[in-house]
């Protein structure tokens, strides 16, 4: 499990009962929060801290299972060139999970719940064309109350999966 802007670790420390046998390791830019996590996180809880850009993360391609990327797409210098790096890092049946605020989405309001019974899309439109230019495709959405933000949207995303194409018999 990678967590891309981890901040402190808050993320990672949550987790690391839910998955105790997991590889956990956070991403931050800024080497007082990497510095601040490493610091409030006891050693046994085996996560590993890495400075690190999220346009640039030093990992293989291929190596994660989970990336979390909460309320940090904002931080990012470029962020197709990160999102880019968050899907080369990411495994073919891995998941990504986005939480942020996005200007352009709808609020939680009651509309909102008649549209997802409708299936619309209400993922943010400023989001959409960049995980598709990494073929990563919205499979999950939710509004949460996050560190006190009352609209934070929560995208889970997976590689989009290839179809085969039919096979002709005969002329």
């Amino acid at each position: 499990m990678l967590d891309v802007g981890c901040g402190t670790g808050r993320l990672l420390r949550a987790a690391r009962p839910c998955y105790p046998a997991a590889e956990l390791v956070g991403v931050d830019l800024a080497r007082q929060m990497v510095a601040t996590a490493i610091a409030v996180t006891p050693s046994g809880l085996r996560i590993r801290y890495v400075q690190a850009r999220a346009e640039r993360l030093p990992f293989p391609d291929a190596r994660f299972d989970l990336v979390f990327a909460t309320l940090s797409l904002r931080h990012w210098a470029d962020s197709p060139v990160g999102m880019a790096e968050v899907a080369r890092v990411l495994r073919p049946n891995g998941m990504v999970v986005v939480a942020d605020v996005f200007r352009d989405c709808p609020r939680r309001v009651p509309w909102v719940r008649v549209l997802r019974r409708r299936r619309c899309s209400l993922a943010s439109a400023e989001i959409v064309p960049l995980l598709a230019r990494q073929r990563l495709e919205v499979t999950d959405l939710e509004w949460v109350r996050w560190f006190g933000l009352p609209d934070v949207q929560v995208l889970g995303l997976q590689p989009i999966r290839r179809r085969a194409m039919p096979v002709r018999s005969g002329t």
